[in-house]
């Protein structure tokens, strides 16, 4: 991959060094020139960057203030510091101020551009990770303070007419009662297992091993033994399903999921789910068709992000992390999946597992 990097820098002679340099540190690198902070935000409304090379003496501006300018851009840019001042007082508000990294020009070797590079890009990574782990927080929150009190307040409702019915010795409506008491109490359990099972796929750690894909689909059934009977859905698969690598309590809840939505969002009389994959080279396609209600195409994105749930599915009962826990565990192995449906058509999920030579642990 190219990595993409704009310098900030009004001394030609002072570009040309950092170009070089950035050419024989080994990486693969596109480097852009501006030669002032307004010629950098033309750049940055056009195009997106990996890495920030900023002056500090850059004319009309310093460099402080150019920073402060550049960290409110959207999407942020990591910002690289560098100044012909070995000040450590500037370093310091250089980092304080937002810069991922300070760097003298009279330090600018192949080494330390490349040692920077490297610091900078594996930081910007963890800081997407922690930020997606924040928005995860934030989403477990919203569900704890309202998915779950609507049961919880439900529960206790229901409880007080139970303890009202036995005292009147209305044993009819006890029964009922109790009959609604189980169904509420089941409702925490299914939307805490969810929650639960998001919360795996996304932190737990994925043991690689080699299987065969049907074995797979087989315990994803007899996981929704109960569903399939109820419903009298019918699931099959393809005799030639491959061997594939990689987590399998990972890719059997990645099936349960898939086959488990095919069955519940389904206005057909008869549900009906097929398993068929390709594989070549690279990985293997694995793909998921049912006869649903179907998506329609300006939300084919949006169902695989957390707690949503489109307005055609609101009728069936559900949490909107189904399909989340789904990318979650194709994003742990290094894959991708995605959707193709129209409504009322049904849909085809796919998701590409790529081919791990070796048993691995990730």
């Amino acid at each position: 991959m190219t990595i993409r990097i704009l310098a900030v820098e009004d001394d030609i002679g002072d570009f040309k060094t950092l170009k070089r340099t950035l050419l024989s540190c080994g990486l693969p690198t596109e480097t852009d020139h501006a030669v002032d902070m307004l010629a950098a935000l033309e750049y940055l409304e056009k195009k997106q960057y990996d890495i920030i090379f900023l002056d500090f003496g850059l004319p009309l501006m310093n460099g402080l203030h150019a920073l402060s300018e550049l960290t409110l851009i959207e999407p942020p840019t990591p910002i690289v510091m560098v100044t012909g001042q070995g000040d450590e007082t500037l370093a310091r508000k250089a980092l304080k101020s937002g810069a991922s990294d300070y760097i003298p020009k009279r330090e600018v070797t192949s080494e330390t551009l490349r040692r920077t590079i490297d610091h900078v890009l594996e930081m910007t990574v963890l800081q997407r990770k922690l930020e997606e782990q924040q928005r995860s927080l934030e989403s477990f929150a919203y569900v704890l303070a309202h998915d779950l009190k609507t049961p919880i307040n439900q529960t206790r409702l229901i409880g007080e007419m139970l303890s009202d019915a036995i005292k009147s010795k209305d044993y009819s409506e006890a029964e009922n009662l109790s009959n609604f008491l189980v169904e509420s109490t089941q409702r925490m359990d299914d939307l805490i297992s969810v929650l639960s099972s998001y919360n795996q796929a996304q932190s737990e750690d994925v043991v690689f091993q080699t299987f065969t894909l049907s074995t797979a689909v087989s315990d994803a059934m007899k996981n929704l033994d109960s569903e399939l009977q109820k419903r009298g859905a019918k699931v099959t698969f393809a005799k030639d399903l491959p061997v594939i690598t990689a987590s399998p309590p990972m890719i059997t809840q990645l099936l349960q999921n898939l086959i488990g939505n095919g069955i519940k969002y389904c206005d057909a009389a008869l549900p009906r789910v097929h398993v068929f994959a390709e594989a070549d080279q690279d990985g293997v396609n694995v793909m998921v068709q049912d006869n649903g209600i179907g998506i329609a195409e300006e939300d084919s994105l949006k169902v695989f992000q957390p707690f949503q749930r489109l307005r055609a599915a609101s009728k069936f009962e559900g949490t909107g992390l189904g399909l989340a826990t789904c990318q979650a565990i194709i994003q742990r192995h290094e894959g991708r999946i995605w959707v193709t449906s129209k409504p009322g058509e049904g849909s085809i999920f796919s998701f590409w597992l790529p081919r791990h030579s070796t048993e691995k642990t990730a």
